[in-house]
């Protein structure tokens, strides 16, 4: 086992003391000596600050990700049966237009079209989002 000074050496309180008031008056010198020598200005320090408070905030986290809803379940489990050839067909379609929409919108809309196609029992039997 390797021993270091501050293993061996037992410290007083008032040395303690001493010492940690030393380090903070080095710190200060140290933290006036970089903003003397890189320009820091009131302006910029007080953007920092700033910077660092959004952070610091519980109500800034990222949200919770919303439940999936129905149509994206029916979507993973019948799309292969029931909505990849409407897709194709519609792809196909739109492709002969000058400004083609994008197939994920395109997806997106057939999907929930053969969803609300569906028959209401059908519906009843999925599982609510």
């Amino acid at each position: 086992m390797k021993l270091s000074i501050s293993d061996s050496i037992v410290l007083y309180h008032s040395e303690t003391e001493r010492r940690a008031e030393y380090f903070k008056a080095a710190r200060k010198k140290i933290r006036t000596w970089f903003n003397a020598q890189y320009g820091q200005s009131k302006r910029r320090s007080k953007k920092q600050l700033i910077f660092r408070e959004m952070f610091n905030k519980p109500e800034l986290n990222p949200p919770t990700p919303p439940k999936p809803r129905i149509v994206n379940y029916y979507s993973r489990k019948f799309y292969a049966e029931r909505i990849e050839p409407r897709v194709r067909a519609r792809v196909v379609a739109l492709q002969r237009m000058e400004q083609p929409k994008a197939v994920v919108a395109i997806r997106a809309a057939v999907t929930k079209q053969a969803w609300l196609s569906e028959t209401p029992e059908f519906r009843a039997e999925a599982p609510a989002a």
